[in-house]
């Protein structure tokens, strides 16, 4: 799924270039809003910003609409199970540097607590995919995969997954990729990992720069199914920063990870700004091992809006 796109490469790499000069002053540093959705509109498949795609076959009408500015997908029981097969939404143009952030609520599923449910708010590119872009910027052998991620597994609406890929690649002798992440559970501020990977099983534990905050204090009731909360998370050369809004304090953001380690861990190549939801019948939420199930009947993600700010230089 991508789209036709109109790259603005003489400001993508001014930026570039002089993010890489003072990228850790932000005191030099300001946003810009390059675009917001709103969902003004009442045809979820035309947004002004966004492309929308699935890999679902039979109609689905039903499963996407605009009620008083709110965006609601869903998945349900004829979704086959896979990111592309479920609701997807990739932003027109590409973006690098800057702030992205958006206000969602994820599905309830007390009709069926077992649910296999992905949300997605997500910068995504791959060179197995696109051809807008010169490939393996990085030099590794492996395809580029720049993609930043928040995601929850709706069955546990309480916990919170942050990635961040450079490269991803199927190879004969197996698979093999570069992410870091992180698992959260809000309610109760306990972090369940932190770490880098390069294979499925050769994992590490990251500690110092790469694991701050080492502690997260709790969000009272949280539960991404109950409330909208706004979620987002700052790009740079040598930073990743995600954070929500706390919801007792409009003023006051609340850091879930800030990432300064290995630059090579943090992609220095543009992607598309994206959203989705989709059924997964191998991924179960942490601490409910059996959320695999097929759903029965439809679960709505709400996007109330979705932003984009570019970082320059005051």
């Amino acid at each position: 799924m991508k789209q036709k796109i109109i790259l603005l490469l003489i400001s993508i790499t001014f930026f570039a270039c002089t993010e890489n000069n003072n990228s850790n002053n932000d005191n030099t540093l300001e946003t810009n809003v390059v675009f917001i959705e709103n969902f003004d509109g009442n045809n979820p498949k035309k947004l002004e910003n966004f492309s929308y795609g699935t890999g679902r076959i039979t109609p689905h009408d039903n499963l996407l609409k605009i009620e008083d500015g709110i965006l609601k997908a869903a998945i349900d029981g004829n979704d086959k199970a896979g990111a592309w097969q479920g609701r997807n939404y990739a932003a027109n143009e590409l973006s690098l540097f800057g702030r992205y952030s958006a206000r969602i609520k994820i599905p309830p599923v007390e009709t069926q607590p077992n649910v296999g449910g992905v949300v997605g708010f997500y910068t995504y590119y791959s060179d197995l995919y696109g051809n807008e872009q010169e490939k393996d910027i990085n030099q590794n052998g492996i395809t580029d995969n720049p993609e930043i991620d928040f995601e929850w597994l709706i069955a546990n609406p309480k916990i919170i997954y942050l990635t961040a890929w450079t490269d991803y690649e199927e190879k004969p002798n197996g698979t093999e990729f570069r992410k870091i992440s992180r698992i959260i559970n809000l309610a109760t501020g306990k972090i369940y990992s932190t770490t880098y990977a390069e294979k499925w099983g050769k994992i590490t534990k990251l500690t110092d720069v790469e694991n701050q905050p080492e502690t997260i204090k709790p969000i009272p009731n949280f539960d991404a199914s109950k409330n909208f909360y706004t979620y987002g998370f700052d790009w740079k050369t040598d930073n990743i920063r995600w954070w929500i809004i706390n919801p007792e304090n409009s003023a006051d953001t609340i850091t879930l990870w800030d990432y300064k380690g290995n630059t090579e861990r943090i992609t220095q190549k543009p992607a598309y700004l994206s959203f989705n939801i989709w059924h997964t019948n191998d991924w179960a939420a942490e601490e409910k091992p059996k959320s695999t199930e097929i759903p029965i009947g439809a679960f709505f993600v709400e996007f109330d809006w979705i932003k984009y700010e570019r970082f320059d230089r005051k």
